[in-house]
């Protein structure tokens, strides 16, 4: 359920180049998590991908815990556009 190099490279892009930034990281955590939700819908007995779905999970929340202490309006704005992982799925 890996992301391919021009999704990667599409998210990148939308967030101004930088690779390394929290913002990007977390938008490249949630690309892959809603690729593994799709996943598990139609595999329901791949409990491998559940497990790396829950590890993706707590890295994200990792990241948005950071993410509010240092930048508390970057953050408000990803939960804005997240929320249907935040709260809809019950994913975090």
């Amino acid at each position: 359920m890996a992301l391919t190099s021009e999704e990667k490279k599409k998210i990148v892009q939308e967030n101004k180049n930088n690779v390394g930034c929290t913002e990007t990281q977390i938008a490249l955590l949630s690309a892959r998590m809603k690729k593994l939700l799709e996943h598990g819908q139609k595999h329901k007995k791949d409990f491998s991908a559940s497990r790396c779905l829950s590890k993706l999970s707590s890295r994200r929340k990792k990241f948005l815990g950071y993410l509010k202490r240092k930048n508390k309006e970057s953050y408000n704005k990803i939960i804005k556009e997240d929320k249907k992982l935040k709260k809809g799925n019950k994913v975090v």
